[in-house]
Order: structure tokens, then C-alpha cells, then sequence
């Protein structure tokens, strides 16, 4: 019989366990910083000189030779200091634009440069001291500057935002008989009052004929040697300017200096001066000017002297001779030609319907 072969129990060892592999940190690298997680500067203190201006000046006088003049700013700090020169005139030049204290001898005035083209004049000379004769040296200004001008002794200078009266030319050297404009800027600072019953007026002196004026508002006027504006209203932050065109007189001597100053005046009792303007003769007769001179355009009765003409050219064919009458009366000879080819026209007709017929 077959054989069973025994049954072999299975062996029993260690069930097997699975066990993880140890996790591997990431590698880690360098993190990317986004534009916006990069460092920013922080601010910095701009210095007076990032933003210099060649034209941007600050002259005045302070009455006293040799007076040491302060300027200073508060934001950013910076100050400098000059000397005033021999006629007690001192200037700060290459400026940033800008608000700045002008200080010397216990006075002193708050200035604003509002562009690089700004040029303001400030008056530091004492209460009991009297004004200088020597010239100023003074830059037009195409754009009217904002802040303080000079007043005359014993008068405050306006501060910043109120009303104040500038006096300007093109140059202060002239030349006898040379023409000359001059402007007076009248401005109401913003956040002031509306002025009523304004007038302004400067007497040019005995050195300048008076050819016109002329503003944009109000009503300009010339009487004598002296010449004004009047307004009957000026609202706040309003610039308003009269032009005045005028003539140094013939024969005015070489070296001769004089000195113009302009005032306004309100229906509220206020008296507005404008800044000392030194005027300086250099020279006789002035050279030919070029182009036409500027003619007013306002009445001027009663004060200036008439431009002269250029006298008409005389000589064959010249300006100003009458040309002669050639003329023979009505042309007859004429007339009767045309009544001959007429004639002759009408005879034709005739022919020409004869030998129809």
C-alpha cells in the first residue's frame, strides 16, 4: 500500500517588519527675495547743495561795511555767513529754492525763493541809518519773485503772504538819451484779503522823460514825471504790473546816480514801498539801437516829450515831393477810334445782309 508521507508543520519565525527610511532634510539653498522683499534705502538728508540754482540769489545791504550777513535754512539745516562789502552791500548767490532767514546786526528777514530764476532783495540796515547811494547790481527777473522787499528807513519790510511792490529794469547802467522800461509788480500773497481802492504811482525824477504806461488791469496813468496804476479791486494771490517806458534825458552827465522807489496804497489806509532801484549813467549818447523802440500805449498828456519823427527824404524821387501832374484831360483820341471800329462794324452788317436778300 502507498506510504503517506508525514505532514511537515510550517516554521514559525519573527514576523518581518517594515521600517521607513529616515527622512532627508530638504537641501537647503539660498531663498529668492521677491522685488518687493528687497531692502529699501531709507530716506536721507538731501544737502542744500543737490539742488543749487546758478541764478537763485538773496542781495540786500546792511548799511554797515564790513557787518558779517548769516543765511540759514531749517529744512534741511545749513546756514553760511559773508561779509558786507565797503558800501555795506552783501550777496548769497548759487541758492536751492527754498525758504531762508537772512540775519545781521539784531535784524533780520525771512526770504522764499520760489525757482531757480528767483532774485529777492532784503534791507538790513539799522532804523536811525540812512539808505546808500552806490549802485546796486540788479538781475531782471522774468518771473516776478515771492517774499519780502526792501522798505525805507524806518519801515518794516512786508513779510511772506502779504502785499508787496517789486521795482525792476532790464539794466541799471544807462546812457544818456538811451531808452529804458521799468516794471512795477504789486502782489497780493495767497490766503490775504481781497484790497480795494489800490494805487500805485513812482515819481521818476528829474533824469527821465516819461513816454507811457500800460497794464493788463486797471487804469494806468502818466502825470508829469510821475506814473500809476489804480485798481479798484485785487483779489488775494493776484499779480498785477505796470509798465513804464522811459527815455534818460540828453546830456545827462557821466557818473550820475539816482535812486526810484515805488509806493502803493489801499482803501484800508495800507502804504505798500517797493526796493530802492539805483540807476547809474556810464556813457554820453547811447549807440543806434536796433529794431523799434517800444511805443506806449496809453495816454501820456501832460508829461512826456514827444518822440521825434524821421524827417521826410528830400531830393528827386524822394519822400514827401508831390509827384507832377501829367494828365491832358479826357483821352479823344482814344474815343474816336472806337467810334471808327463801330462804324465800320455796322457797315459790315449791312453788306453782309444785302447779299442774303
Amino acid at each position: 500500500p502507498p506510504t503517506t508521507p508525514p505532514t511537515t508543520a510550517p516554521t514559525t519565525g519573527p514576523t518581518p517588519t517594515w521600517t521607513p527610511p529616515p527622512a532627508t532634510p530638504p537641501t537647503t539653498g539660498p531663498t529668492a527675495v521677491r522685488p518687493t522683499d528687497r531692502p529699501r534705502p531709507r530716506p536721507t538728508r538731501v544737502p542744500p547743495t543737490a539742488t543749487i540754482c546758478a541764478e537763485a540769489r538773496v542781495i540786500g545791504e546792511t548799511c554797515v561795511a564790513g557787518r558779517t550777513v548769516t543765511i540759514s535754512s531749517c529744512c534741511p539745516e545749513w546756514s553760511a555767513q559773508t561779509t558786507a562789502d565797503g558800501s555795506g552791500h552783501f550777496e548769497f548767490g548759487a541758492l536751492t529754492p527754498g525758504t531762508f532767514t537772512v540775519s545781521a546786526g539784531g535784524r533780520s528777514r525771512t526770504v522764499v525763493l520760489e525757482g531757480c530764476g528767483s532774485v529777492v532783495t532784503v534791507n538790513l540796515c539799522p532804523v536811525t541809518a540812512a539808505p546808500t547811494t552806490p549802485a546796486l547790481t540788479v538781475t531782471p527777473v522774468i518771473t516776478p519773485t515771492q517774499g519780502p522787499t526792501a522798505g525805507p528807513t524806518g519801515t518794516a519790510a512786508p513779510t511772506t503772504g502779504t502785499v508787496t511792490l517789486a521795482l525792476e529794469t532790464d539794466h541799471v547802467q544807462v546812457y544818456a538819451g538811451e531808452n529804458l522800461t521799468l516794471l512795477l509788480n504789486l502782489r497780493n500773497g495767497a490766503g490775504g484779503s481781497i484790497l480795494t481802492g489800490v494805487d500805485v504811482q513812482c515819481d521818476f525824477g528829474q533824469f527821465l522823460f516819461l513816454q507811457g504806461a500800460s497794464a493788463v488791469i486797471g487804469t494806468p496813468r502818466v502825470s508829469g514825471q510821475v506814473a500809476g496804476l489804480e485798481l479798484d479791486r485785487l483779489g488775494a494771490g493776484t499779480l498785477v504790473s505796470l509798465r513804464v517806458d522811459a527815455r534818460v534825458r540828453p546830456g545827462t552827465a557821466v557818473g550820475t546816480n539816482f535812486s526810484l522807489q515805488g509806493v502803493a496804497t489801499t482803501g484800508a489806509g495800507q502804504t505798500i514801498y517797493s526796493n530802492v532801484l539805483n540807476l547809474e549813467v556810464v556813457g554820453g549818447e547811447a549807440p543806434p539801437a536796433t529794431g523799434v523802440p517800444p511805443q506806449p500805449t496809453q495816454s501820456t498828456a501832460g508829461g512826456p516829450e514827444p518822440v521825434p519823427t524821421a524827417a521826410p527824404t528830400e531830393g528827386p524821387g524822394g519822400l514827401g515831393q508831390e509827384i507832377p501832374y501829367t494828365g491832358t484831360g479826357v483821352p479823344m483820341a482814344g474815343v474816336m477810334l472806337g467810334g471808327i471800329v463801330l462804324l465800320a462794324r455796322q457797315l459790315r452788317l449791312r453788306r453782309a445782309g444785302r447779299r442774303e436778300d
